[in-house]
């Protein structure tokens, strides 16, 4: 779901507008494949402007992925037999609408990484806007993993605030933005909050319903979030819907001069410093035992794991206990903190926390 979301966030840009296939064109353009992208970037904008005018739904949901996998599915078919559809053959506005459907295709990633050449060489040509390329590069990069080059793709945090995602030796961000006609980043990231503010909302309030219906359902969420084969990136905006914002996650650990401490970590500390390596190294959690207590809507759950690398490892390499406090708010529960300690030879987990 919230890949999706992460497309919102060029909407604006993307808005054009659309005219009729008849209208004037040097003979060259393909005019028949020019009306076939224009339409089929205006039902991406539709499926995505429903979900925007409220708190988004399950059946909004589907019909954008539904939208985005049949255009995927085309965009294969043009780039296959025609090449990148650029400006000589379907148009300026043709070859951005193609940009469109393929910055929008983020459950398709080998698309976009097949049609990024493509259009970096339309580009060297004068074919396609250097601004779209600059923004399929850079969600080519943070969809695989690494850090951005234009500051393109930005997010709002547990706290509300619009924050660029990582950038690639950010000192030098503005020359090579000024290099694909952007804006300085602190320009845009001025605009951003105002220009995309019904996006914030959106993805502030975002989630999957069945993610949250129940306790159950929402320690499910978590342990599924975080777990994953080496090389598979995490749903991270998923995994940020289970928290109220602000929340905190706890590791209780040993000091090096004796006794212990605890780390205290945001929700974004913690994709940030574990993200990587979970997703390196592959990494699956689960619950294996649980005790739960409630007082009204508040709920306090030692949940109790164990961590492999693989599903079919004999032994798992960790296990521990996650301390968590959840709330119900009349229509949704939250994580409010998890503080967490592992298992030690001179910390064994009691019988009462394991399975009977």
């Amino acid at each position: 779901m919230f890949t999706i979301l992460s497309s919102l966030l060029t909407i604006c840009l993307a808005i054009v507008s659309v005219q009729s296939a008849a209208q004037h064109a040097p003979p060259a353009i393909n005019q028949a494949l020019r009306a076939e992208l224009l339409e089929m970037e205006k039902l991406d904008q539709q499926a995505r402007r429903a979900m925007m005018d409220g708190t988004p739904n399950e059946k909004q949901i589907a019909e954008i992925e539904a939208v985005d996998k049949r255009h995927s599915a085309r965009m294969r078919e043009i780039v296959k037999q025609y090449g990148w559809p650029d400006k000589k053959l379907v148009g300026e506005d043709g070859a951005h609408a193609a940009w469109l459907l393929v910055q929008h295709a983020d459950r398709d990633p080998e698309l976009q990484r097949q049609c990024l050449p493509l259009l970096q060489e339309s580009a060297a040509r004068g074919e396609v806007s250097k601004r779209d390329l600059a923004y399929l590069i850079d969600r080519v990069r943070v969809n695989s993993g690494q850090w951005q080059l234009y500051g393109t793709q930005a997010w709002w945090d547990s706290r509300g605030t619009a924050r660029p995602r990582p950038i690639e030796n950010e000192a030098e961000v503005d020359k090579r933005r000024a290099e694909m006609g952007l804006e300085p980043l602190a320009e845009y990231m001025k605009v951003f909050p105002q220009v995309y503010s019904n996006v914030k909302a959106v993805e502030t309030q975002s989630y999957r319903t069945s993610d949250v219906s129940s306790v159950d359902a929402i320690i499910a969420a978590l342990y599924d979030v975080i777990s994953g084969p080496a090389g598979q990136k995490r749903e991270w905006d998923r995994m940020r819907s289970l928290f109220v914002p602000g929340a905190k996650m706890m590791p209780i650990v040993p000091e090096k001069n004796g006794g212990f401490g605890v780390r205290q970590l945001s929700v974004e500390d913690y994709v940030t410093r574990a993200g990587p390596r979970l997703e390196s190294e592959g990494f699956f959690e689960r619950e294996i035992a649980r005790r739960t207590e409630r007082f009204g809507n508040l709920v306090h759950v030692f949940s109790t794991y164990d961590s492999r690398h693989k599903p079919e490892d004999k032994t798992p390499f960790a296990r521990g206990i996650n301390s968590l406090q959840l709330m119900y708010d009349g229509k949704r529960w939250w994580i409010l903190s998890i503080a967490q300690e592992s298992e030690r030879p001179d910390n064994p987990i009691p019988k009462e926390y394991l399975p009977k």
